[in-house]
């Protein structure tokens, strides 16, 4: 009887071992920018969410900004259950999705509900690249998965920003969440070193972005708690069996 209890109390010991959902996401921002035409402020569109924006547009808004982000090292880390709420996703979702971006909207004439204003992103690991498209209030590529649209007041309390409150009418920040196996087409590997993305912005008919951040979410290297399970229980009943 000792020894079936002896054999229970590292089955349970096992299990306690086990990993619980993932609390916190990671995302590589990125720390360089290429600045093709028609970028304002574009040091404001570099590492992580800080409430300062740049933007995709030209004279007259007529010729739309073109801007290349690449080297994506700042990593930062954020709750999953906070950033997966903020974005109306599930937690599994977040944490298989590849990029995200956000833009400030709605100043002061847009109030809420907004959506990340016309651009076209292209994506490029060095072997094989994919353009999504985005059309403000409109159709979207299908390997966006959100294009949530949220208060300021919420942005801050999840990216720990500060925003300034606009003169007038509503501020919010408008989302944009990839993920490129949701598309047709090759997958794009953005953690790969030479991983670049690249934004076209829109013209002043269809809206242009005014972007805070872009970044990588890495993915989740904490084993499948089902695997991990049948491991440790395996090696659990095999070490009670021993002992009988």
């Amino acid at each position: 009887m000792r020894k079936r209890v002896v054999g229970v109390a590292v089955v349970v010991a096992a299990a306690a071992m086990l990993p619980a959902a993932a609390q916190a996401v990671t995302i590589r921002f990125a720390r360089q920018v290429a600045v093709t035409q028609n970028v304002t402020s574009e040091a404001n569109l570099l590492g992580a969410g800080d409430a300062q924006f740049g933007g995709f547009f030209g004279a007259g808004f007529a010729v739309p900004g073109d801007a290349t982000l690449s080297d994506f090292g700042d990593a930062q880390t954020y709750s999953t259950v906070a950033l997966a709420a903020l974005l109306g996703v599930s937690e599994a979702a977040l944490l298989a999705a590849d990029a995200i971006t956000v833009e400030v909207n709605g100043l002061p004439s847009f109030p809420m509900p907004d959506s990340y204003e016309t651009s076209t992103h292209t994506f490029d690991d060095g072997v094989g690249s994919r353009s999504v498209s985005n059309a403000y209030l409109g159709a979207f590529g299908t390997e966006i998965i959100s294009r949530a649209s949220v208060s300021a007041a919420a942005y801050d309390v999840v990216f720990g920003t500060t925003t300034a409150p606009p003169a007038g009418g509503v501020l919010a920040y408008a989302f944009l969440l990839f993920d490129f196996d949701a598309g047709a087409g090759d997958a794009v590997d953005a953690t790969a070193a030479g991983f670049t993305w690249r934004v076209l912005g829109g013209d002043l008919g269809v809206g242009s972005p005014d972007p805070d951040f872009f970044g990588v979410i890495v993915p989740d290297s904490v084993p499948e708690p089902g695997s991990l399970a049948l491991l440790l229980l395996g090696a659990a009943v095999a070490a009670a069996a021993r002992r009988r």
